[in-house]
């Protein structure tokens, strides 16, 4: 389930980016807005799961591995790499940042997972 609940940012907040992109938006706000919609689809899986949502309780950065797909997302679309190419990038940036590293039990510089297991 861990790695399912990982490709959640990415998958929620890459077409809430792109969809803020093609109504020209500025590359700020549709960052912004594909973080929210990121957060916004994982509390509704929850809450339709019937189980209160993992962004409320785990204390995770979520937003900030979906602000890591959309960077990269926003990147690839300024370099003109076709939308598709620049989705999956953003995709799996975002689902690496959420992903816990094996080594080590969290995710590249502690940055989106935390281990639960340190305690902190």
């Amino acid at each position: 389930m861990e790695i399912a609940d990982a490709f959640g940012p990415g998958q929620f907040a890459i077409p809430g980016t792109s969809v803020a992109m093609a109504d020209v938006m500025s590359a700020s706000v549709s960052i912004l807005l594909g973080a929210t919609t990121a957060i916004a689809g994982g509390v509704a899986r929850d809450v339709l799961c019937n189980e209160v949502p993992k962004v409320y309780r785990e204390h995770r950065p979520y937003a900030l591995c979906a602000l890591a797909g959309d960077l990269s997302f926003i990147g690839f679309t300024a370099l003109d790499v076709a939308s598709e190419l620049g989705s999956l990038v953003g995709i799996g940036v975002a689902t690496r940042f959420r992903l816990p590293s094996p080594s080590i039990g969290s995710s590249p510089a502690g940055v989106c997972h935390r281990n639960e297991s340190a305690g902190g």
